[in-house]
């Protein structure tokens, strides 16, 4: 469980976004929608531990119970999907999604870290373009591997910042649809930032808290 008490963000005297409270359940998709530079996307900085230093930063960070305001970033274990997915163009498939896998229990040997990816990629029915250059990938598939590569590191949430404005309307629907089944699946609470309106009706399907930003203000709109 993801949690936001008091959550304050401010620059120059001026308060950008103001968050009571928010909570968000695993498996579920917490929405905070907004104009540009009302502040969300450095939200999502500072839940990940990297506020940037010309912003004025208030409040307290929960997951799963624990207090990790104070928590370093890799300790953190929060996932970033970003609106390009960023695949590095050198690598294929696969060496991106190997890159991310860290070398952990049980995936300290290289036959194991191959089935790890291996065994991701034939579940979103991928696994024929496991050796493919992200630049042969359609945006759709570029999407799911983007998706992939954050999940792989098995974050204990995971933040996504407009992550379908890239994609043309028939395929942000599928992806945007596809993303939050993943979402469900691992039973991980996940937050997202948009400002395209046409994310809400699929987020109401999530049962999903929604905020709404505007003039500084944050508004409960749906729980």
């Amino acid at each position: 469980m993801l949690k936001l008490q008091q959550v304050k963000i401010a620059r120059a005297g001026q308060t950008l976004l103001q968050v009571p409270e928010l909570t968000v359940a695993p498996g579920k998709v917490g929405m905070i929608m907004g104009p540009s530079g009302s502040g969300k996307s450095t939200l999502l900085l500072w839940l990940l531990g990297q506020a940037p230093a010309t912003f004025d930063i208030a409040g307290q960070l929960s997951l799963n119970d624990q207090d990790i305001t104070q928590q370093e970033v890799s300790a953190r274990r929060i996932g970033m999907l970003f609106q390009s997915s960023l695949l590095f163009p050198h690598m294929s498939v696969e060496q991106n999604l190997l890159f991310a896998l860290p070398r952990r229990a049980p995936y300290q040997s290289c036959a194991a870290r191959l089935a790890r990816v291996e065994t991701l990629l034939a579940a979103v029915a991928l696994a024929d373009k496991r050796k493919a250059m992200p630049d042969t990938l359609s945006g759709g598939e570029q999407a799911r591997v983007a998706l992939l590569r954050a999940l792989i590191n098995e974050p204990k949430a995971l933040l996504l910042d407009e992550p379908f404005a890239a994609l043309d309307q028939h395929r942000r629907e599928e992806v945007r649809q596809w993303t939050f089944e993943q979402i469900a699946q691992w039973q991980i609470p996940a937050l997202m930032v948009s400002h395209d309106l046409q994310d809400r009706p699929a987020l109401a399907q999530q049962r999903g808290p929604l905020l709404s930003i505007g003039n500084a203000a944050t508004h409960l709109v749906q729980e």
